[in-house]
């Protein structure tokens, strides 16, 4: 199978399982929000228009729209709807970011007074979604629970893409593979494994093992720094 067309078959099954990945980056966004401090905040408003340009795609994904106004010499502020998620950019960054995501038509812009209201195309929303599923990761938490995640796996070679995506996904999201079709993660990962098992419908040919003892596991422990 041809890279664009595993691309475009990635995209549709995306668009049709995005309420994981769009409540990951709610969540996420919350998190970040959250631990701020104001330097932060005045420091990411200095960033570059490209770092800027993602975040607003981001901010859409989750608001659906958000407003963009001055709030302060030089300084904008786009807040998205009833949830009031916001982010502060330097005027001229925002505008840069901004232009650039309406030249690739991954956004929409209306302007009415000293506001500008910001949409997400169906493209940016696609853009948005992809994004998110490359860098999906397994969230470490502080203390290890002593509970090992085995990921095994037999599918049939009409599923090749998604055996493949599989594969790859896996190990871009911090697994460690054990053999061909084994992986492994010392790190809570059931919601993640049912995301990916449901978006390349493989269900019935993936399974999950907890357990608590793997013999010989020094070399696995090693490659999670355990």
């Amino acid at each position: 199978m041809q890279k664009k067309t595993k691309e475009r078959k990635l995209r549709i099954a995306l668009q049709t399982h995005d309420e994981f990945l769009i409540k990951r980056l709610g969540a996420e966004w919350d998190e970040i929000q959250r631990k701020a401090t104001h330097a932060a905040i005045v420091e990411f408003a200095k960033t570059s228009s490209l770092v800027m340009a993602k975040t607003i795609l981001i901010l859409l994904a989750i608001v659906g729209t958000a407003t963009s106004a001055g709030i302060a010499p030089n300084i904008f502020a786009a807040v998205g709807g009833i949830s009031r998620r916001r982010v502060f950019f330097q005027k001229k960054e925002i505008m840069r970011a901004q232009n650039y995501l309406k030249k690739r038509k991954f956004i929409e812009v209306q302007t009415k007074d000293n506001t500008r209201e910001l949409s997400l195309t169906k493209e940016g929303y696609k853009n948005v979604l992809v994004s998110a599923f490359r860098e999906l990761k397994i969230n470490r938490p502080a203390t290890w629970d002593k509970i090992w995640r085995v990921i095994i796996f037999d599918i049939p070679d009409k599923k090749k893409w998604a055996r493949d995506t599989l594969r790859k996904s896996l190990r871009e999201m911090g697994f460690l593979q054990l053999q061909k079709s084994a992986f492994v993660s010392p790190y809570p990962c059931e919601e993640e494994a049912e995301y990916l098992t449901g978006l390349l419908d493989i269900v019935g040919h993936v399974r999950l093992i907890r357990t608590q003892e793997i013999i010989h596991d020094d070399d696995i422990r090693t490659s999670f720094s355990l």
